[in-house]
Order: C-alpha cells, then sequence, then structure tokens
C-alpha cells in the first residue's frame, strides 16, 4: 500500500447529529489501546481519503473531574481536553500532529476554547 499524505487528506469536523461521529467513535475505539471512549465528549474531528475512508480521528471531552484547572477557575470554561486519538499506521508518520494542529485551528476559530491539554497513561 502507498504511504498517503497529508495534501491527500480533508479535515472534517462531525456536528452531533453526524453520522460521521459513531464512524469516528468505532474508527478510535478499534485503534485505541485502551478499547474506550471519553464519558463527555464534546467534539469529533477526523482525516478522511478521497474514498471517504477515516484515516486519522480525535476526540475532545469535558476536562476531567480529577483535575485542577490549569489557568484557575476563572478560565476553566475555555478548556478543551483531547481526550482519545488514533491515526492508521500505514500512514505518513507526521498526520497525527498535523490533526492535533488542524483540531486547535478550528477550534480556537469556531469557539470559545483557547486551552488545550492531553496526556498519555503510563500503562500504554
Amino acid at each position: 500500500m502507498r504511504k498517503i499524505y497529508r495534501n491527500e487528506l480533508t479535515f472534517h469536523y462531525a456536528d452531533p447529529l453526524s453520522t460521521m461521529r459513531r464512524d469516528i467513535d468505532t474508527f478510535v475505539r478499534a485503534l485505541e489501546p485502551t478499547g474506550t471512549l471519553p464519558q463527555r465528549p464534546t467534539h469529533h474531528f477526523c482525516a478522511t481519503t478521497r474514498l471517504n475512508r477515516i484515516v486519522s480521528a480525535q476526540i475532545l471531552a469535558v476536562p476531567p473531574f480529577f483535575k485542577e484547572p490549569l489557568l484557575g477557575e476563572e478560565h476553566y470554561s475555555k478548556e478543551r481536553y483531547f481526550a482519545r486519538g488514533a491515526t492508521k499506521r500505514n500512514y505518513k508518520k507526521n498526520i497525527a500532529s498535523w490533526m492535533i494542529s488542524r483540531t486547535v485551528k478550528w477550534l480556537v476559530q469556531n469557539t470559545e476554547y483557547r486551552i488545550f491539554f492531553g496526556f498519555n497513561s503510563a500503562e500504554l
């Protein structure tokens, strides 16, 4: 299989009523090591090929309860948490970082969110 590059992909936001949201959930559940989805997702994004196949996806959620606000209570409403993300392995290595940067750019342009964070479990 030949490599697919970023300029061959289309970035998508899946609105809450979109069927693409269900496809993103299925994609992430299959590729994410934990096999789970966040409890309170808010935004779904993906990159697709010309044949509408998902190759990378991000799911953002409300920040976890156990975490203190990064910049204090007054900025808590501007935080979003990168809860899950997945990219197929047989694609170019920078597609995951491209997805994160496109996601942040879209959120800054279209929402009030300005603080983004994510973390990885040491067990994975």
